[in-house]
Parts: structure tokens; C-alpha cells; sequence
């Protein structure tokens, strides 16, 4: 875990107390996660109206980021807001629409929600690993207080 608070304490924080616009800021700490996990894809949804959509993202074709809409209890990023806990499944098994499924090479994914004050305002997305391994509980373990970083910034700090 040393390896997690040294990403955390120095990296992730360096990120946070940068002087440019949230946007800009989330898109690095989502760089910067990917990197972290070695991952290809990494994807930062918040909540808009009634659903979710990209606002951060790496690794993702612009045709996914334009389609994303997702609403409580669809898909997988969904089905993490309806019961408030990460998700972590095989993508073909819960999606008909498996077309927008092409661009992924492994079958799994991590979706985490992003809750402040009984409310999931975000969702992160993490799905291939540049080893092709699964991710484990103990990445979902790791993903944690990265989350709480994240809610720091789109809570306006």
C-alpha cells in the first residue's frame, strides 16, 4: 500500500492543488489513475438531470463519450448508482447493446460510485488492463480513497 499513498499523497495532490478549472483537473486525475492501474480505458461520469454522462475520460472513442447517458439502474455504471457500491462484473453479460462493447479488449470492469451526502454525484469507470489481467478486490479496495479525492474536486475544493 506504500506504492498507493505515495500516488495518493503526491500525485493525485499535486493534481488537486493545481490553479486551473475543475475540468482540466479531473481530466488529469483520470490520466493520472489510468496510469496509475495501467489501464486503457478510464472514464469519469457525473450526474446530469436525471443521468450520467462523461466528463472526464481516457481511452474512450468520442462515439461512446457522445452516446453515454446512463440512468439509475442501466448497464453496469447504472446498476452501481442503484445499489451504491463498485461494481465489478463482465461487461457482455449485462448489456444488449454489445456494439458499443467493441472497443474493449478484456470482459472486466470496475464501476465505482461517487456518493456525498446520501447522494451518488459520480461514477468511475476502470476496464483494460495493459496486462490483460482482471482486476482483483484489492484494486476495488484501492479504488477508495482515490474516490474520495475525486469528490473533493467536484465538490467545488
Amino acid at each position: 500500500m506504500d506504492e498507493l499513498n505515495s500516488f495518493i499523497m503526491n500525485d493525485l495532490w499535486k493534481i488537486i492543488i493545481l490553479k486551473i478549472p475543475k475540468e482540466k483537473k479531473l481530466d488529469k486525475v483520470i490520466e493520472a489513475i489510468a496510469n496509475y492501474f495501467k489501464i486503457e480505458k478510464c472514464s469519469l461520469l457525473i450526474k446530469n438531470q436525471d443521468s450520467y454522462v462523461i466528463v472526464a475520460s481516457t481511452g474512450i472513442s468520442k462515439k461512446i463519450i457522445d452516446l453515454t447517458n446512463i440512468k439509475v439502474g442501466d448497464g453496469i455504471s447504472g446498476m452501481a448508482v442503484k445499489e451504491k457500491k463498485a461494481i465489478f462484473m463482465r461487461k457482455m453479460s449485462i448489456t444488449s447493446n454489445r456494439d458499443l462493447w467493441t472497443d474493449y479488449k478484456t470482459d472486466n470492469f470496475i464501476s465505482y460510485p461517487i456518493e456525498s451526502n446520501g447522494e451518488i454525484i459520480g461514477i468511475l469507470n476502470l476496464t483494460d488492463r495493459r496486462d490483460d489481467r482482471g482486476f482483483s478486490d484489492r484494486d476495488i479496495e484501492a479504488i477508495t480513497p482515490i474516490i474520495e479525492r475525486i469528490k473533493y474536486i467536484l465538490e467545488g475544493n
